[in-house]
């Protein structure tokens, strides 16, 4: 982990930090010696993450239920933790879902929960702090994107939609705010061993990150404040190959690295236990 950004009298507020991702950032922010909040509509989970990771340093860590997708959970959730921990000075927005389908066979309620929770979520969380950072300012906000929206993988389209939309966001209103103090990230992974990629392919010749280097970026991100941070880096040379290169070409290398179908038929034995605990039924208040 990162351990030379000190963050002793921080407050840091991470989503969808029950598992994978957003529990190894929020642990490595603890470690910094930041206060940490863990947030999750996973109650079970989001309390695990902080008895079981963060061992003596409990005090400065608290898990809070919250679904992102709820505007007025989320300012609620920011206004008490400011009222009582002061202000946030970093918020990681993480928390997100991925179906993996064929778009013209996805179930409808599922498209709109990954645009209500990706999308969404991170809209309200940048809602609920900026002001406050930009007042004051300072803070920092750090988007979890993904390689997913810069470089249109099949199918996990709506997904890959709602990363590319993210990391459009944080750069038009990192400009926006340029000059105020209050500095925007968009973290940019490949694949990432959690959960999210329960039984899903992977490309040929690249190897899945781990969440401990998500976090290490992540904590280097909130020190050095760049637009944009690709995990590994050597992924920017990716992202880059459709504006560089003809269709044919781009297309030639995806079928090569098999990035175009890793996703076409993930194993529904092993992907049943990600999606029972990701998506809820509709009508849901």
């Amino acid at each position: 982990m990162e351990r030379r950004h000190k963050m002793e009298g921080q407050t840091a507020f991470v989503t969808g930090a029950a598992h994978g991702i957003g529990k190894a950032v929020g642990q490595a922010l603890v470690e910094a010696g930041a206060r940490v909040v863990f947030a999750d509509c996973d109650e079970a989970g989001v309390q695990r993450a902080v008895e079981g990771g963060v061992n003596r340093e409990i005090e400065r860590a608290r898990a809070e239920v919250l679904d992102v997708s709820k505007e007025e959970a989320f300012f609620e959730l920011v206004n008490r933790v400011e009222s009582e921990w002061g202000p946030i000075d970093v918020l990681v927005n993480n928390a997100a879902v991925m179906d993996i389908v064929r778009f013209d066979g996805a179930d409808r309620e599922r498209i709109r929960q990954q645009l209500e929770v990706n999308l969404g979520g991170t809209l309200n969380g940048m809602a609920a702090v900026l002001p406050q950072m930009v007042a004051r300012g300072s803070g920092h906000v750090v988007n979890m994107g993904s390689i997913a929206g810069q470089t249109a993988i099949p199918y996990v389209a709506t997904y890959a939609a709602t990363k590319n939309a993210i990391a459009a966001l944080t750069e038009a209103i990192r400009s926006e705010l340029r000059g105020t103090g209050v500095a925007l990230t968009c973290i940019l992974p490949g694949q990432v061993e959690t959960r999210l990629l329960a039984g899903a392919g992977s490309p040929r010749l690249i190897p899945r990150a781990t969440v401990e280097q998500v976090a290490t970026a992540t904590l280097k991100a909130i020190r050095n404040k760049p637009a944009r941070v690709y995990v590994p880096g050597s992924l920017r040379f990716a992202a880059a190959l459709p504006y560089v290169l003809p269709q044919f070409a781009v297309d030639a290398i995806a079928r090569f690295l098999r990035s175009d179908t890793m996703y076409r038929s993930p194993d529904p034995e092993e992907r049943a236990p990600y999606d029972n605990a990701s998506w809820w039924e509709p009508g849901r208040q």
